[in-house]
């Protein structure tokens, strides 16, 4: 039996592009289009061409895709001149792609309020726009903006579009959902309602919103009604609550029932395999986070840290997960907490690559430690990479590298010579490398001038000069920092927590604690570096 093709259709560098804070450089529209590219994605909606400096010039050095379409985005004619003489539409055609998508408006309301013109020439200015696009010899898409609202409204009219679009030569409509208010149940039969009226279902398309929390579900609503394009966005991006979640929607259409093998798509299982990647190269693009959350690809969405959970997982890894988690590049983890049990110690030792036997008194010691030190205000839960040296340094696995002599930060506050308030940090750091001393100084200035704070000048000085360990370390990055007070009033006790990265995607988390927060933040940098040099198979050195 033959698999039915299921289209998938990127509007990140448009759609996505209009969330509140987010703004594309034309590298980052090239390094978006790239991924989107490698992922497998049928369509990718660069932007509107003209709308903004960046956009003109990203259509005038349009991205090399190896196999998807690229597009470009814009709206019918309007009222009261030709598709050929409307300006707005032959700024779309000019950028010279192969396939447009126009957005017209679908709800009898917002023709009569929003563009002020009658419904019978709402239906014109469809018809006429696609009848351009197509006799120009180009693919032509049609979104229906406010599609189910205006149907709810007036669905003799919602309907009339839609035909018109169809009608005039349109490869694809769109049903889209643009208010984010419409629940899977209602997508699902207004999407079969449309089928039924004649829309064939290899020619519809559906664009939902996150305003409800819903868009994933309702996209998928809309396929099981027989709709064959789905739209979204890398990490549902857009305006207001984001768009339909691809990372999200792309490994349910291939991994779960009743959509798994019954359709085919340009994603392979190679590609799957780098979504979690895309997504966290997508944040890293926005400077934001990653949302641990995130289904398949968050950083805890296959954390097991109940010792029940963990137990159950040892012996069978589905009794608590409903995919295997290298299928979407994504990697188990048992955390290590006070709640932690054997069957957690154990399954986190041999992640690391640690063997213990059967038996090994360390595995007591192990866990007391971490209690012990949970109690004074560590977090292992979050900490894999502090809570893997732990277990190292307990059973003697664990490399010297190097040895912090000591340290300073100075932090200076003054007037520059414009007469503006600034401040400055400066960190010193002495170490024994290979049985040298060596100091390092660095200072918090970015490259604009702009003070990063002490933090910023520790890590930089400590990754300045390793010696023969240099290397093994030049391509680390600290990607996030997060402070907690534990304890309040005098007895207050700070704990950091920092997110690591290379060069590899690998991401990895620690800690350090104290009653100051630069020495809090100096030990988990320390511990970032050590964890490094450890999963690089860096050699040990005299100290």
């Amino acid at each position: 039996m033959s698999k039915e093709r299921l289209y998938l259709f990127d509007t990140t560098l448009r759609d996505g592009q209009q969330t509140q804070g987010v703004q594309f450089s034309l590298e980052d529209k090239h390094e978006i289009a790239g991924l989107l590219d490698d992922l497998g994605v049928d369509y990718i909606e660069g932007g509107w061409p003209g709308a903004n400096p960046t956009d003109s010039e990203f259509f005038e050095a349009p991205p090399a895709l190896k196999r998807a379409t690229f597009l470009a985005f814009g709206m019918t004619k309007r009222a009261g001149r030709s598709a050929a003489n409307d300006e707005v539409l032959a700024g779309v055609m000019n950028a010279g792609t192969g396939t447009v998508c126009i957005v017209g408006k679908s709800h009898d309301f917002h023709v009569t309020t929003a563009l002020g013109v009658t419904l019978e020439e709402n239906l014109a200015n469809i018809a006429e726009s696609i009848a351009h696009i197509v006799g120009e010899g180009r693919e032509a898409l049609y979104d229906a903006e406010h599609f189910f609202d205006g149907y709810k409204a007036n669905r003799e009219y919602a309907l009339a579009c839609l035909h018109a679009a169809l009608g005039a030569g349109a490869r694809w409509v769109v049903l889209c959902d643009t208010n984010g208010g419409t629940l899977p149940a209602e997508i699902h039969a207004i999407t079969r309602a449309v089928i039924e009226s004649g829309i064939p279902g290899d020619r519809l398309g559906i664009h939902t919103h996150n305003d409800t929390g819903n868009a994933v579900a309702g996209t998928l609503a809309a396929v099981d009604a027989g709709a064959r394009q789905v739209q979204g966005t890398l990490n549902g991006l857009g305006e207001r609550c984001g768009n339909a979640d691809l990372v999200a929607l792309i490994p349910t259409l291939l991994l779960k029932e009743p959509y798994a093998g019954r359709f085919e798509t340009g994603v392979t299982p190679e590609a799957l395999a780098g979504i979690t990647q895309a997504s966290r190269m997508m944040d890293d693009i926005l400077n934001r986070v990653p949302n641990r959350s995130a289904p398949y690809v968050g950083a805890s969405a296959f954390a097991h840290k109940a010792g029940l959970h963990a137990s159950a997982i040892l012996k069978n890894p589905s009794t608590y997960e409903h995919v295997d988690p290298v299928l979407v590049g994504n990697a188990r983890i048992v955390p290590m907490s006070n709640q932690a049990g054997q069957s957690n110690l154990r399954k986190r030792l041999a992640d690391a690559g640690i063997r213990v036997e059967n038996g090994d008194p360390a595995m007591g010691r192990i866990l007391d430690l971490v209690k012990a030190r949970e109690a004074a205000g560590y977090s292992y839960d979050t900490a894999q990479a502090s809570f893997e040296l732990l277990a190292r340094r307990e059973l003697g696995q664990l490399p010297a590298f190097f040895r912090i002599d000591r340290y300073r930060v100075i932090v200076e506050r003054r007037k520059n010579r414009l007469g503006e308030t600034i401040s400055l940090s400066e960190a010193v750091v002495v170490m024994i490398v290979d049985g040298e001393k060596r100091l390092s100084v660095s200072e918090s200035l970015d490259e604009t001038g702009s003070d990063r704070g002490p933090v910023n000048a520790l890590s930089r000085a400590l990754a300045k000069d390793l010696g023969p360990l240099q290397p093994f370390i030049d391509d680390m990055k600290l990607v996030d920092f997060k402070v907690r007070i534990t304890n309040g009033g005098v007895d207050a006790v700070t704990r950091v927590i920092i997110d690591s990265e290379d060069a590899r995607g690998r991401r990895w988390s620690t800690v350090g604690v104290s009653p100051n927060i630069v020495d809090a933040s100096f030990e988990a940098l320390l511990e970032a570096i050590q964890w490094k040099l450890l999963r690089d198979g860096a050699p040990a050195q005299a100290v």
